[in-house]
């Protein structure tokens, strides 16, 4: 009669592993990453360009982590960062309570000091948005991969707005 129980434990065992392990797989997020581009201009001034500049992205006014980049000896920026859900809803909503902002140095666009509780920053303006999987086209090439144990990527591209003295509400985090 124990026998005839641990046989069955086995099964009843496996099966609610595997329910588990498709119950994480569907609670995963899908990753999101934003790629910034576009040439640092300045609003008051469009033939001046932010040359080797830091810069920092702010979403719902709080730095992001890891979204960091220095415009180059042109002007061109690229800043590529991992979002979570919160910075993905903020970025792509149409509110203007949550808004995302690339920060600059206060002498990018030629001030020597700003007032109190104004930075120079630049609008993130979402373009397109597309989920790249490993498994969406056949003819794609594949990678020796599980295809429960990898999940969606969702690529936002987007591009900056001229850069001008703005208020952006008080950041929470550093600027660089």
């Amino acid at each position: 009669m124990a026998t005839a129980r641990s046989f069955l434990l086995v099964p009843v065992t496996l099966c609610l592993l595997v329910l588990a392990a498709a119950a994480e797989q569907q609670g995963k997020a899908t990753t999101t990453l934003l790629l910034i581009h576009g040439k640092a201009l300045c609003k008051s001034n469009p033939s001046r360009i932010i040359s080797n500049a830091h810069l920092q992205l702010v979403i719902n006014n709080a730095t992001v982590p890891g979204g960091t980049g220095t415009t180059t000896s042109d002007g061109n920026i690229l800043i590529t960062v991992k979002l979570n859900s919160e910075q993905k809803a903020a970025l792509m909503s149409n509110s203007s309570s949550s808004k995302a902002y690339v920060t600059a140095p206060p002498h990018a666009c030629g001030a020597p000091r700003l007032p109190a509780g104004k930075v120079v920053a630049a609008e993130v303006q979402p373009i397109t948005m597309m989920t790249v999987s490993d498994h969406d086209d056949a003819r794609s090439v594949q990678r020796p991969t599980i295809a429960a144990a990898h999940t969606p990527l969702d690529v936002v591209i987007a591009a900056v707005d001229k850069f001008a003295c703005a208020v952006i509400g008080r950041i929470i985090g550093r600027i660089v």
